[in-house]
């Protein structure tokens, strides 16, 4: 492969979009930690109080989001981050490789 101009500091920068997407896959992680989290603690106060209960003792519609959002939101997270993981890894094997 041919050299590119410039000085080093130059050429070893990643493209914007790279970065930007992995920042962008990061926060969605974090945010999908976040917010399952919070729903755990929601249906356990939701629950405890009788907020995500009927009055026959059922659990309401809003109590069965809370209750699978993070049975679908963590599985999503690793997944991604995986993703993230093969596309730096992926990245600094072609860094080396120059």
């Amino acid at each position: 492969m041919a050299k590119t101009s410039g000085t080093p500091a130059e050429r070893r920068q990643t493209p914007i979009s790279e970065s930007r997407a992995d920042t962008v896959m990061a926060a969605m992680i974090v945010g999908m930690i976040v917010l399952s989290a919070l729903c755990m603690i929601l249906y356990m106060i939701g629950t405890a109080g009788h907020w995500l209960l009927d009055d026959a003792g059922r659990i309401t519609s809003l109590g069965l989001t809370v209750y699978f959002v993070p049975w679908i939101a963590l599985p999503l997270a690793v997944i991604l981050m995986i993703v993230v993981l093969v596309r730096i890894s992926i990245r600094r094997r072609r860094q080396s490789q120059q």
